[in-house]
């Protein structure tokens, strides 16, 4: 298997090596090792949006949009919608 890394540092291979070492041995802290150094400060709530937007989606692509603040009635109704139809397909 070639050793892939994500824009986070986060090594492929490493990271299912741990991983698997984690489902192994449930509590021992293999994942949490090797996940401690790509810890870091937490965002403020204002800048929550732009460092979000600025990590790319699970596909590796830039598919993720982020359209404003939960709080705005219209916005939270169409997450809602998206959540319900989202939860559907999974049925």
């Amino acid at each position: 298997m070639t050793a892939t890394a994500t824009s986070s540092g986060i090594d492929q291979s490493d990271y299912l090596a741990a991983l698997t070492r984690e489902l192994d041995e449930p509590g021992k802290g293999h994942l949490d090792i090797y996940l401690k150094p790509l810890i870091r400060d937490a965002v403020a709530l204002d800048g929550l949006a732009a460092n979000v937007s600025s990590a790319p989606g699970l596909g590796g692509q830039d598919e993720d949009v982020i359209l404003g603040d939960i709080a705005d009635v219209t916005l939270k109704a169409q997450y809602d919608a998206q959540d319900m139809t989202r939860k559907a397909a999974q049925e």
